[in-house]
């Protein structure tokens, strides 16, 4: 499971859901004011961000230049759990996927909206040559699946 497709001309990928990006910010931040957030109010706050080649760093990079900004991180991450990790412990803010926070527990977070139009895709990429395990379709099905949020549907249960 990625956020991106994974190009290669043995693999098989199916898009199981889009999310949005979110900003994370300590429940105590000034930002936390705003119903939603836009990369020019990451100005005079610690952005917390992920090297520019990574998958969540172009989306991110996009998103910035999308309003005509250019983002520049103050502390680097590959993960977007461990940029909510360091938001929770108070050192900054983020930009994360959606999914980041699914099954966590920081109390000391909060979200808001960030006002894009990109969009981030849950990917599962398997191999063509094996199709998937009916145990694996039956994971995705009634476990992948549950809570989609942005009005995608469940497939037909396989039989």
């Amino acid at each position: 499971l990625t956020i991106t497709a994974v190009n290669h001309p043995a693999l098989e990928n199916r898009k199981l859901r889009e999310g949005r990006l979110v900003c994370v910010l300590p429940k105590d931040h000034p930002l936390t004011r705003k119903k939603f957030i836009q990369p020019k109010d990451f100005a005079n706050t610690t952005f917390i961000s992920y090297p520019r080649f990574s998958p969540i760093g172009i989306i991110v990079d996009d998103a910035f230049r999308e309003h005509g900004e250019v983002h520049h991180a103050d502390i680097e991450v590959r993960y977007c759990f461990s940029a909510c990790t360091l938001v929770n412990a108070g050192v900054g803010v983020a930009v994360v996927d959606e999914f980041a926070l699914f099954g966590s527990s920081m109390p000391n977070l909060v979200t808001r909206p960030f006002r894009t139009n990109h969009r981030v895709a849950v990917t599962l990429s398997y191999a063509k040559a094996n199709p998937l395990s009916r145990l694996a379709q039956l994971f995705i099905d009634d476990y992948l699946w549950q809570g989609t949020s942005g009005g995608s549907a469940s497939p037909a249960k396989h039989q």
